[in-house]
């Protein structure tokens, strides 16, 4: 039963209901009876009424269920009637009891295997088309109550379905009996059966010439023709709201408020009796008063247009989703370049709008075809840096032209901006003015930025995607390869990366991309022994540099030993020297993640990079090549014990015990002792799952999103056990 209520409440999610507070009943509250009249519902005007009231009191009769009944191919049935019957009576209206035409508009094909529910609608019959029926809202309103109460086993669509085709068999009576008096000629055969039986049902009513019947013919077809109007547009809303329920089933409109399905089907149903009871008004004898349709053909009217809009909405979202899927099946098979690209970037007046920075022009996007494509994206805030990487790889493709190379490269710049203001384009003009290559401008709203974003997970980083002339991507960030290996990287696909991560000393071209020449010549000496070190507590910094030194005066003279801080123990040193060295780590280490390598040298690193937001942290070195990186407490642990067994005896270092293999073993010493402490790795844009976007609770700007993989050797000897 949890599992219905859910289901229900699902679909009324979808137009934005809230659930019932209680499981449904058909018996009522004692409270609930003080307020009923002798009919057994309260007399309530739902026009003065709110939606909340009324959803209340809708929900009171429904019944959870799961029910399978076809009510597509009964409102294909009734569309069929009323349309006929609004048609016919029409023609009746306008044609003051002439012979009607015999040409009609078709009709759309019904299920003839569909088994109409008739007891139900004979019931429902009953209820709307009672004689003793009053006029009014009020009235309305208790015999719609009953109605929900009768259906209270069906969905909310079948509900309104079946009210609606129970006024339909009625409707249909009635015009087809009045279409068969004015179609047939005198002397067939037929001809008085069809009279007699029009007589019955009082379908001459709006017909007769007689003189005392004019005055109430003329009235009846006033009402008749805004009875038939109110018909279609409750077909109308009808329509409309089945769409909505079936695409918003697949389609969320987040953010946006809808009508509660309740609340439509309610005014279906009310709009139904209204019809049916100035239906029963016009041809019952002695019943003078009609009904006033105009607040039920303006309440369906605004319920319509808010369906419309919805539908509408929801239409574009199918769209969207109809062309990302497009998108991602011409990635999976690619055969040309500028096919996907117009995929990405085709704008609402089919064109892509591509510039060339440099001489300010308009380009056709033809221009592209048959060409390697780098796909620059970025903010607008990129950075001085990247762009003046970027123009180096922009030199090479130049350069390249001039050595006669075969295959053609272009730079295309894709700002991903959320809201294209008048502010952001003014940033775009200022910010390409800086850049040679070519720019797609004013691209929000295409699935291009969605595919970047959910892909390729962008998350506002700088990314350098190559493509192949068949648009293929060859490489689906190779910036951190040009952060590391610069234009020699070339032209940045599997085997150049191959190339340049056999080739690189990993630290040493880290440290040869800071601005820190005194770094850059400590590693340069491949006899030095050098700490990097760094870390959140200053404290921790301030005792390991103090041991480092008493290490350094107990060992030998001719042992050189460095220490460079890479943390954060200076104000001015935190965005220049520690934010250089942890992007230099990053960039190699996704570099290697995106050519899938995961050896030695790539454990390491990652390794490094699990401490980077630890209190302390250690990366030891000779010269350029690593030795040993770790938690700040065990290398500290790790260099005590080092000075113990330098103040016991100076003949500790020596030819066959060099000072990197004595590190190493006190080290393992510590490590054994108390064990490691737990690798957090932090990894910012990162690739799977959009996440939702959080604000700041104190300053209301958008929080950084990062994910956090966590080990603490469990059921390891290496768990830490201090």
């Amino acid at each position: 039963m949890a599992a219905v209520r859910n289901a229900h409440n699902y679909i009324a999610g979808i137009f934005g209901a809230t659930a019932a507070r209680s499981s449904f009943s058909l018996k009522p509250s004692s409270e609930y009876d003080d307020q009923r009249s002798h009919h057994g519902f309260v007399e309530l005007n739902p026009f003065n009424s709110t939606d909340d009231i009324l959803i209340t009191k809708i929900c009171s009769t429904h019944i959870n269920t799961v029910s399978s009944f076809d009510y597509s191919s009964l409102f294909a049935i009734v569309k069929n009637i009323l349309e006929r019957s609004t048609e016919i009576v029409d023609e009746i209206v306008q044609n003051k009891g002439n012979h009607l035409s015999t040409e009609k508009k078709a009709l759309t094909p019904i299920n003839t295997n569909f088994n109409a529910p008739l007891c139900s609608l004979r019931q429902i019959v009953c209820e709307i088309m009672s004689c003793d029926n009053q006029c009014g809202p009020e009235a309305a309103h208790k015999t719609t109550m009953s109605i929900l109460s009768k259906l209270s086993t069906n969905s909310w669509e079948a509900k309104a379905v079946l009210a609606l085709a129970a006024f339909a068999m009625e409707y249909g009576d009635f015009s087809w009996l009045f279409y068969q008096t004015q179609v047939h000629k005198s002397g067939e055969d037929d001809q008085e059966f069809v009279r007699s039986l029009g007589t019955l049902k009082r379908v001459f009513v709006f017909a007769n010439s007689s003189e005392p019947m004019n005055k109430r013919q003329s009235q009846a077809q006033f009402e008749l023709k805004y009875l038939n109007d109110l018909i279609r547009i409750a077909l109308q809303v009808i329509e409309t709201f089945f769409k909505v329920v079936k695409l918003s089933a697949k389609y969320d409109l987040k953010g946006q408020s809808a009508l509660p399905i309740t609340i439509v089907v309610y005014w279906i149903i009310i709009t139904v009796v209204a019809c049916a009871t100035t239906v029963t008004s016009l041809t019952c004898e002695g019943i003078d008063k009609t009904q006033d349709l105009h607040n039920y053909s303006a309440k369906l009217g605004s319920i319509l247009e808010i369906l419309t809009e919805r539908l509408n909405d929801l239409k574009i979202k199918k769209e969207e989703a109809d062309r990302y899927w497009a998108l991602k099946t011409a990635f999976e098979n690619p055969t040309d370049n500028v096919e996907i690209l117009n995929a990405m970037f085709l704008t609402q007046e089919n064109v892509v709008p591509l510039i060339d920075c440099h001489t300010n022009t308009t380009i056709d996007i033809e221009e592209l075809r048959g060409l390697k494509v780098f796909l620059l994206i970025s903010g607008l805030d990129i950075s001085r840096d990247d762009i003046f990487r970027i123009e180096k790889v922009h030199k090479k493709i130049e350069d390249e032209k001039v050595d006669g190379e075969n295959v053609e490269y272009k730079i295309v710049w894709i700002p991903i901006v959320e809201n294209w203001t008048s502010e952001n384009q003014k940033e775009f003009e200022r910010v390409r003015s800086k850049m040679k290559w070519y720019a797609v401008k004013s691209v929000s709203q295409t699935v291009g930025i969605r595919f970047i974003q959910e892909e390729w997970h962008f998350k506002g980083k700088t990314t350098f995607v190559v493509m192949n002339q068949q648009g293929k991507v060859e490489n689906s960030d190779a910036f951190p390869l040009i952060c590391l290996g610069g234009a020699e990287a070339f032209p940045f696909d599997e085997e150049a990366s191959k190339r340049i991560l056999e080739e690189i000393n990993w630290l040493k071209t880290v440290i040869s991309k800071m601005e820190v020449e005194q770094l850059k010549e400590l590693i340069s000496d491949e006899e030095r022994h050098i700490f990097l070190y760094g870390g959140t507590d200053q404290e921790w910094i301030k005792n390991f540099e103090e041991t480092v030194k008493t290490l350094v005066e107990n060992c030998q003279s001719e042992v050189k030993i460095s220490w460079f801080c890479v943390g954060k123990t200076e104000k001015e040193r935190k965005d220049t020297v520690s934010s250089e060295f942890w992007s230099g780590v990053e960039h190699l280490f996704f570099t290697k993640v995106n050519n899938k390598k995961s050896d030695f040298v790539t454990q390491e690193i990652q390794k490094l990079l699990s401490y980077k937001y630890e209190e302390g942290w250690v990366l030891v070195s000779k010269g350029s090549v690593p030795v040993k990186s770790g938690h700040g407490f065990t290398i500290l642990k790790a260099l005590q014990e080092f000075t113990y067994k330098l103040e016991e005896t100076t003949e500790v270092i020596g030819q066959d015990r060099n000072f990197t293999e004595i590190f190493l073993e006190c080290h393992e010493k510590v490590v054994g002792l108390f064990g490691e402490g737990c690798c957090r790795l932090h990894i910012q844009g990162f690739h799977g799952k959009q996440l939702e976007e959080k604000t700041c609770a104190v300053c209301s700007a958008t929080m950084e999103m990062m994910i956090v993989y966590e080990c603490c050797h469990k059921g390891s000897n290496l768990a830490a056990h201090r």
